[in-house]
């Protein structure tokens, strides 16, 4: 499988980073090992921005979903035993806010 990456962010400590880029997808890879740990998927259109909290295991996306709108997406993410979990807590978009609220991973 080929991919460009546009850009990338460390996560907890630098053993396990992140990436976005064309395909539309955020992926997680295990630094140490090389392996691809996780594939996130809810935007539809290139992801072109990314930040992590390490403290608050949130990951934010950002990408022009619509014609001229940027959509901004809240994850959380959890790693346990070297899987990494995920769930969408909510997005942003054109003034329009939505927060889900998860009860667990």
């Amino acid at each position: 499988m080929c991919f460009s990456v546009l850009l990338y962010r460390e996560y907890k400590n630098g053993k396990h980073l992140f990436g976005c880029g064309d395909d539309l997808k955020i992926r997680g890879w295990d630094v140490k090992t090389g392996k691809l740990l996780v594939e996130m998927s809810g935007h539809f259109s290139k992801v072109t921005g990314l930040a992590i909290n390490n403290e608050e295991n949130v990951l934010l996306s950002c990408a022009r979903d619509k014609v001229s709108t940027e959509l901004i997406m809240w994850w959380t993410i959890l790693l346990v035993q070297n899987h990494i979990y995920h769930k969408i807590l909510g997005y942003e978009s054109e003034n329009r806010f939505s927060v889900r609220c998860l009860n667990s991973l």
